[in-house]
């Protein structure tokens, strides 16, 4: 981030109890731009969407932006952001295309190409039906008007992105910046993608109760927004149980009945999506894709 074009920027670090010395890295910068707190025990990994929460609560500048350590930005993004959010006072949520990067640096994948401005509603109904692939790095709102709400927290931060986009959004609407100017850093070490299986699941579920009272009966098509929501949950239930099962043909099928009949009886879950997840998994093995 120091080597963005646009200097004027604070950057605020939060070291989360982290076993590694991030005090030394920290040191060896020398920028009073810089903040830095710490955290005395580790929350992110019980609560994440809580730390997001506190680094915006002492963030002072007109936009606010939240990324990893890990990932990485171009030189100019600040200063295309900005100058995109000053030609748009109406809006409240920015965000760029992204290249999704290995542990290597290397490109694996991309972002596809979205609408210049997409409404709330557009927005939502895009992202349930997996037209729209965004990263928390990527997207830029308004302090302000963020902190009015604050990040939605949901159990490892599953949906609390597209919540908190869907409601900045409702007024003013997302504005993109055709250009690639964020590398989200793919790793199988993201909290958000190594917690509990039954958390996940309850994400989903909390997700849905809460946009059920956002949205019921503000759009003629409220109901079937809803149910479609309903319908990529019910098929996320599924895909968790794909994805934390054991690298093993035998210990995978296994591990996909056993939780399959837990959150059946937790969250209810057809024995339909059970089978079909097992099968899912066996034909993926074969391929060598698991």
């Amino acid at each position: 981030m120091l080597k963005q074009t646009n200097k004027n920027i604070e950057i605020i670090i939060l070291n989360d109890a982290s076993p590694y010395d991030i005090d030394a890295i920290v040191n060896k910068f020398s920028d009073g731009r810089i903040k830095y707190l710490k955290n005395k025990i580790n929350i992110g990994s019980k609560d994440l969407v809580s730390v997001w929460n506190k680094i915006l609560e002492l963030a002072s500048g007109e936009l606010f932006v939240l990324f990893s350590d890990d990932d990485i930005y171009e030189p100019n993004f600040i200063e295309e952001i900005v100058s995109v959010a000053d030609k748009n006072q109406n809006a409240n949520v920015f965000r760029t295309l992204v290249k999704i990067i290995d542990e290597n640096n290397c490109e694996i994948n991309r972002t596809a190409n979205v609408p210049i401005f997409e409404n709330a509603h557009d927005y939502l109904v895009n992202r349930i039906k997996g037209k729209r692939q965004h990263y928390i790095p990527e997207v830029v709102f308004r302090t302000e008007k963020l902190k009015a709400t604050g990040f939605i927290s949901f159990p490892l931060a599953w949906y609390s992105d597209e919540a908190t986009c869907f409601i900045q959004a409702l007024n003013g609407g997302i504005v993109t910046i055709d250009k690639y100017l964020v590398n989200w850093r793919y790793s199988n070490s993201n909290i958000s993608a190594v917690g509990n299986i039954f958390k996940r699941i309850q994400a989903g579920v909390d997700y849905q109760k809460w946009l059920q009272k956002k949205i019921i009966n503000i759009w003629d098509d409220s109901n079937q927004i809803l149910l479609l929501n309903k319908h990529r949950t019910e098929q996320n239930k599924k895909n968790v149980l794909i994805r934390t099962a054991r690298r093993n043909i035998f210990l995978g099928t296994f591990d996909i009945l056993k939780n399959g009949l837990i959150v059946r009886q937790k969250f209810g879950l057809s024995y339909y999506l059970i089978i079909t997840g097992v099968l899912s998994f066996i034909k993926n093995y074969s391929r060598g894709k698991n």
